[in-house]
């Protein structure tokens, strides 16, 4: 039997330097648009209000240290070939239209090189790490969200 696929959500606080992971909720009233995150447990409900440009959806997949991987991480992967050659790349995991699935989105000193499928074969070498996100101000030059949502290279 095929196993469900965690549904997750994480976005930053708007009043705090703060991130939520739980259920997304969108209310909009034709004017204006508040997003939310919600924490469900047993016992409570915690969440806030986030800025909806900071809003990932999680991938399913996982670094090498068991951190669960969003929309908007960076990520590096690092590998040494059957040559003995090794090699990293930075990407950051982002949701394709075009390919209807998470892709890895590689950059080069901040500019779009390609996207490419994300492949769990890579997160299971213990090979790939989250180093950061695409909205916290260490990462700027990377890249960030336009108006319309959709992840731009800086």
């Amino acid at each position: 039997m095929a196993k469900n696929r965690e549904i997750l959500f994480r976005g930053k606080a708007r009043k705090a330097d703060v991130w939520f992971e739980g259920n997304l909720i969108r209310i909009n009233n034709g004017e204006c648009e508040r997003v939310w995150i919600k924490s469900i447990d047993s016992k409570t409900i915690e969440g806030a209000e986030v800025d909806p440009k900071t809003v990932g959806q999680y991938t399913g997949r996982k670094d090498k240290n068991g951190r669960k991987i969003f929309d908007g991480d960076i990520i590096k992967l690092s590998w040494v070939d059957s040559d003995g050659d090794s090699g990293q790349e930075i990407f950051v995991s982002v949701y394709s239209e075009e390919h209807a699935a998470f892709v890895r989105r590689v950059l080069l000193n901040g500019e779009f090189l390609r996207d490419e499928m994300l492949s769990q074969e890579e997160l299971n070498d213990d090979n790939a790490e989250i180093i950061g996100n695409i909205f916290d101000d260490a990462w700027n030059g990377v890249g960030g969200r336009n108006d319309s949502n959709e992840f731009i290279a800086e």
